[in-house]
Parts: C-alpha cells; structure tokens; sequence
C-alpha cells in the first residue's frame, strides 16, 4: 500500500523517523492513513502490475470486500498511525443518524466537500480506537462533578496562593463550580465554548500566564493537571478549550494499551503516537485547541454531557504472540502480533472479510497461501502496509521483535487451517 499522510499543524516532524527509522520530514507529519476514505485514499498494486486508488478498486471489485460490501458497502474501516506532537482539538464525533443529517445540510446549504468549512464530509458515523505505540496522553469523557469541582479549586487557591488575582480567571471558576454543584455539564460546556466565551477566553489568558510559573507540589495541584494545563497553554493561550480540559478525565496509556471513543465522547490527544482505527469516516466535530473550523452548536448538539467512564479497551489474549482489541463497534476490531520465539509463524484466515496487515517493528514476512491478488509473498519493513482481500489465507512472521496490527471487521481473524 502507498499511504497518503495528513500534514496538520499538531504532527511531528520526528515522530515516524523514531518509530519506522524513517528520514525526519521537512513538515509536521500527523497520519498515516491507510484505506479508501474519498480525501485520502492509499494506492495499491494490483496483480497485473497497475498502481490504483484503493477506493476505486474496491468499487469496480467490491468481491474484494467478501460480506462487508453488501453489509456497509464499502471498506468499514479507516486505519491511521496518528502522531500528536503538541494537543489537538477539542472534539466529538457524531451519531450514524447525526452523520447522515449533518452531510444532508451541507450538501443542501452547498458547502463544498473541500471546503474548511466542512464539519460532515461524508455520510458516516465514527466510532474510534486507539492503541498507544510510545507513551500516549489524552482526555476522554466528562469526570465526575466533584472531582472536576475540586480541581477548579485547586486552580484557584494556586492563583490565590502565589498572589495571582485575576478576576475573570475568578469569576470564570466561581460559575464553573456553580454549575458543576448543579451537575449540569451542558451549561458548562456552553458558558466556556458560547454564552460565556469573551469572559472564558479573558481567563484563558490568565491561565496561561500562571502556568507559566514554576510546577506547584503535587499537594497544591495533581502533577497531571498541571501537565495539561501546561501543554495546553503553551500552544493555545487564550484558548477557552483550556477550561473543559479541566473537566474531562485525564487518561495515560502505556505502550499496547487502548482507548475506544463512541459518538458523543467529548475528547482531545495531548500528545504521543498510536495505531488508530476508526469507522471509515471524517466526520469531526470541534470546540476549540485547533486552528481548523470550529463549530461550537455543532459540537454541542453531539456532546454526551454525563459523567462517563473512562472507556479503556483492555486487549484478549488470543494465543501466544495475539492480543485482540474488541470495543463495541460492528465496523471494526484491530489484533496485535508479535513474534516472542525464533521462527514464530502466524496462520490467518479472513473470514470472508478484508483487512489491513501494517508491520510496526522487525521486518514482517507475509505469504499468501492461495494468492488470489499479488505475488503471494512481501516483505513489510516498519511503517509498510499491504491490503488483504476476503477470506484470503495469509502466514506471516519474522524474527524475535517483529511485531505487527491487522485491522479487520470483528470475528472475521481466523486460525487458518
């Protein structure tokens, strides 16, 4: 597969070299994409030698697609290595009958496709996972009312406790803490994104400005906290997205752990790099922390405004060498390999399903057992990626280390026989 790669301002420039051994880019690299998305299709080498958008193949072959193509009549999944060097949007995505509306409207009020302007450039819903390849931070989901409450304090009683009186920053957390002891989040979220956004954004300000301070003791203010304050302020100062940071659960994955994001989690990366794998969609809503449109009654009309838990998607161990990632999505499930002994060869059929094998370490050996498309034999080095029709029968290993992801519809990874 030939991968187109998403240049947003919050990639990294370092961040595909540290983890392919790839040459640093010129430009901040953000995703990988690897699919048949309309805006970012890859490329793949057919049988006959041709090198074809993924999209269009699959739509003059949907055979290709086994079952999926008559169950979501297209590739269901979108797969991405997502790199995040400094905090992306406040964000959520919609609901599949969300999604079908929003594209009628804009389709009705003639936005174009590529228009920036664009919250809803397809169709689709897009339930999401992600599963940290480096140390990986996020916020997902409102937190309990009091625990936010508590923390709004804490921010206070810093400003108070090295004399920084400001008052919007005052008034601003005083109306946050009203709300929250009413447990109305919607109100919340509203007064920091819409009602109340001139005095937000003023507070905003003030913030960046106190944590620009040395870090306080961890008895003043949680050392996470003050981390995503800080990474936030650096590079959106002012930016009233700062406050609902405060009130969103703070989630630290570890390499190999994971994070399933529904319609409706109100969420934003702080920063890391990932595997991610989504519904095949592009539909985002967003609040704020991003110098793209911003659609703050959109963003509001989708966001779930309970408390949630923290959605981690704690891997099955399959066999030795096989984690399977299972969130509650019918478009999608993503298996980890790694090979732990010499030798170590995985047999793999797709139950009349595609999938996607990207290598992530070592240098992967993939062998089709009855190619039906290709030569029948690769060699994936780190960051390469091939595309595997339905109910192809693959084997695939490497030497100790090598370590690979497939995505695919749930179910459909079989032991071949």
């Amino acid at each position: 597969m030939i991968n187109p790669f998403r240049d947003y301002a919050w990639g990294s420039t370092t961040a595909f070299s540290r983890l392919f051994g790839w040459e640093a880019a010129q430009t901040p690299q953000a995703e990988m994409w690897m699919g048949a998305h309309p805006t970012g299709t890859s490329r793949v080498e057919t049988a006959e030698g041709e090198t074809v958008g993924l999209d269009a193949l699959l739509a003059e072959r949907p055979e290709l697609l086994g079952a999926a193509a008559e169950q979501f009549g297209q590739l269901p999944f979108l797969l991405k290595v997502l790199a995040a060097e400094k905090p992306l949007s406040i964000q959520a995505h919609p609901t599949a009958e969300q999604a079908k509306a929003g594209f009628e409207g804009e389709e009705s009020a003639g936005i174009a496709l590529g228009s920036p302007a664009r919250c809803y450039p397809d169709a689709h819903h897009k339930p999401e996972l992600i599963v940290a390849l480096t140390d990986f931070s996020a916020l997902t989901g409102f937190r309990p009312h009091a625990d936010a409450a508590e923390e709004l304090g804490r921010v206070h009683a810093l400003a108070e406790e090295r004399g920084y009186d400001d008052a919007a920053l005052t008034a601003v957390i005083s109306t946050l803490t009203r709300q929250l002891g009413g447990r109305d989040y919607a109100a919340a979220l509203d007064f920091i994104l819409a009602s109340g956004q001139e005095q937000t954004a003023q507070a905003a300000q003030a913030l960046a400005a106190l944590v620009q301070m040395p870090a306080p003791s961890a008895d003043l203010l949680s050392a996470a906290a003050w981390d995503t304050l800080s990474r936030i302020a650096a590079k959106f100062p002012g930016d009233p997205g700062i406050f609902v940071a405060l009130l969103l659960n703070r989630v630290d994955l570890q390499p190999g752990e994971g994070l399933y994001l529904p319609a409706g989690n109100l969420h934003a990366y702080l920063g890391g790099a990932g595997v991610e794998i989504m519904a095949n969609s592009d539909n985002v809503l967003r609040g704020g922390l991003t110098s793209k449109h911003i659609d703050v009654p959109a963003l509001i009309d989708v966001a779930e405004t309970e408390v949630l838990d923290v959605p981690n998607c704690v891997p099955q161990l399959v066999t030795k060498g096989q984690l399977a990632y299972r969130p509650p999505f019918e478009e999608f499930e993503l298996t980890r390999f790694s090979v732990e002994s010499h030798g170590d060869i995985k047999h793999r059929r797709l139950e009349d399903a595609p999938g996607i094998l990207l290598c992530t370490g070592g240098k992967l050996t993939v062998l089709a057992d009855q190619p039906s498309e290709g030569p029948g034999h690769l060699s994936l080095k780190p960051g390469e990626s091939v595309f595997i029709p339905a109910g192809e029968a693959v084997r695939f290993g490497g030497d100790i280390g090598t370590a690979a992801y497939l995505a695919s519809v749930p179910g459909a990874v079989q032991v071949a026989g």
